[in-house]
């Protein structure tokens, strides 16, 4: 038994400066000072939809954290809803579930009830806490569904970034017993409950992250795995999504820019998903399109992303079918 089209219109600038915490006493100040990255970077303002109830900050039982969550959805909506469990980024080292609006809302909006989940941050959590801390939030979640409308036979997960990381991962542990049992946890989700994947500008393989040139990606592998020496850690396979893919992995949207140095990540993905005969949608943009960077899809200003936008609704209302 294991553990337990549309057009956005830029107002104003708005400018935000991160708050550094010194956490822990086992890592260099270096990664204690990336406990809490800012994800706001300076974007425009961007409009919320007014169709979209909020019930936030949602605690769910875990072990030895304060877990949080949202749920959004749409106000005059008919029937029951499918559920898109959304993560969000930071290097696992930071980040906030708020700086996911209004992009979560805009989901929302479309028809889906959204969950909006913080986790443990490192490094005061390192791997496998988040997923055991997620896997928490997504049973809560399913228990909580039906009183938002909710179909709990209709469910998807998605993240960016390192959140993206993480979605995979929790899509792997619902399809793919080894990686449960290698997490030695049971799964929340079950195979025929997780309809699709959204993995935007993921972390997919951290064996080759490093390696990317990512910023500080090596503060964020170290202060994750809780290993200075992590790059000959074994654990780092176990911790990539692009090598727990079987046939039973969901159909997956995957969604990434050239201009972002952790684009060939996502190439592998798609790649490693086709070669298993799993259904890929990929959205990935040249480098004629530099404003699809890192975590472009939350600037719902950017052409870019309204375009990624409309296709990832297209895809979420496709297998909701």
């Amino acid at each position: 038994m294991l553990r337990r089209k549309r057009v956005w219109i830029p107002g104003v600038i708005i400018l935000a400066s991160g708050v550094l915490l010194l956490i822990g006493s086992l890592f260099s100040p270096e990664i204690r000072a990336f406990m809490a990255i800012d994800q706001s970077d300076g974007q425009p303002d961007m409009p919320y939809p007014d169709n979209v109830a909020a019930v936030k900050d949602i605690a769910y039982p875990t072990e030895n954290y304060d877990g949080r969550l949202d749920f959004y959805y749409p106000e005059d909506a008919q029937g029951a809803l499918p559920i898109v469990i959304y993560i969000h980024g930071g290097g696992w080292v930071g980040g906030d579930k708020e700086a996911q609006n209004p992009f979560t809302m805009w989901i929302a909006s479309e028809g889906y009830l959204v969950v909006n989940v913080n986790y443990g941050l490192a490094p005061e959590y390192t791997f496998p806490s988040q997923l055991y801390q997620l896997n928490d939030a997504i049973s809560f979640a399913l228990r909580e569904a039906p009183r938002y409308d909710g179909d709990t036979e209709r469910v998807f997960v998605g993240g960016g970034s390192a959140g993206a990381n993480l979605a995979g991962m929790v899509a792997a542990m619902a399809t793919n017993p080894t990686t449960e049992s290698v997490i030695g946890e049971n799964s929340a989700l079950q195979p025929d409950q997780l309809k699709g994947a959204l993995l935007y500008n993921g972390v997919l393989n951290l064996e080759q992250a490093q390696q990317t040139g990512f910023n500080n990606m090596t503060t964020f592998l170290w202060s994750y795995t809780g290993n200075k020496d992590f790059i000959d850690d074994p654990r780092l396979r176990d911790m990539s999504p692009v090598f727990q893919i079987t046939p039973d992995y969901p159909p997956t949207f995957i969604s990434s820019g050239e201009t972002d140095k952790l684009h060939s990540q996502s190439v592998e993905m798609a790649d490693e998903l086709d070669a298993a005969g799993v259904e890929v949608e990929r959205m990935f943009f040249d480098a004629s399109h530099p404003a699809a960077g890192h975590e472009y899809q939350r600037k719902l200003y950017l052409e870019e992303a309204q375009y990624s936008f409309d296709h990832m609704i297209d895809f979420l209302r496709t297998h909701s079918e």
